[in-house]
């Protein structure tokens, strides 16, 4: 059923449409336009974008009252075995990993046979948009900003390798800035984590090719 649910403020659903930095912010799908009211303890407010495997909401924990970003299977792989696996696989990743430049999930499940991934809300930009800003306008990262970034990202992968948990797609579009400027690595769906069996399909190259290491390309 369509989300029947009183429309949130313009300029609200709009800051929304800028956490985690998936869609413009005057491009927020409104609630009318949602596939459900609500999914597990979760009322659906907003989408805030689109992967290749799930589809993110804006969504409100109805008891707690809380905000996340609720990551949920995208509707034609529902079926797909591999995806529900890989979806899994990323709950139970970042679930060994608590640190402030790794995005926290709150909660995960399924039901109606759909699985479902709470995150904390980020409110800010991609490094993919603050990138492209800058292309743009023909302006270049400051040097410091930059070091900053690295050093941010570096913290989170360490953290995740010390956890026995190796991201495999670390690109722009899955770093997020937030608004006092600190980088968070998110989107650990293709994740490997130390005592699981890859989930893949044969042939198929794992991560994104422009932004993979040696160490995947050569594998």
């Amino acid at each position: 059923s369509c989300v029947r649910a009183t429309p949130m403020p313009t300029r609200k659903l709009a800051r929304a449409a800028g956490v985690l930095g998936h869609a413009p912010l005057e491009m927020a799908t409104p609630p009318a336009a949602l596939p459900f009211e609500r999914i597990a303890a979760y009322r659906l407010l907003a989408v805030l974008g689109e992967g290749g495997m799930g589809m993110v909401y804006l969504a409100e924990h109805e008891f707690l009252k809380r905000r996340v970003a609720l990551k949920l299977v995208r509707p034609e792989l529902r079926l797909s075995q591999t995806t529900r696996e890989r979806f899994q696989r990323e709950a139970l990743a970042v679930a060994r990993l608590k640190h402030p430049h790794i995005v926290t999930v709150h909660d995960a499940g399924e039901e109606r046979g759909i699985a479902y991934l709470a995150m904390e809300l980020v409110e800010g930009q991609g490094l993919d948009e603050r990138l492209a800003q800058l292309r743009q306008s023909g302006g270049r990262m400051p040097v410091r900003e930059a070091v900053q970034m690295a050093s941010d990202i570096a913290a989170g992968l360490h953290s995740a390798h010390q956890a026995g948990v190796l991201h495999r797609d670390v690109k722009p579009s899955n770093i997020r800035i937030d608004t006092h400027g600190k980088a968070l690595l998110l989107d650990f769906g293709l994740a490997q984590a130390e005592g699981t069996a890859a989930v893949s399909v044969t042939g198929m190259f794992r991560g994104t090719p422009a932004y993979a290491s040696p160490e995947q390309v050569n594998a």
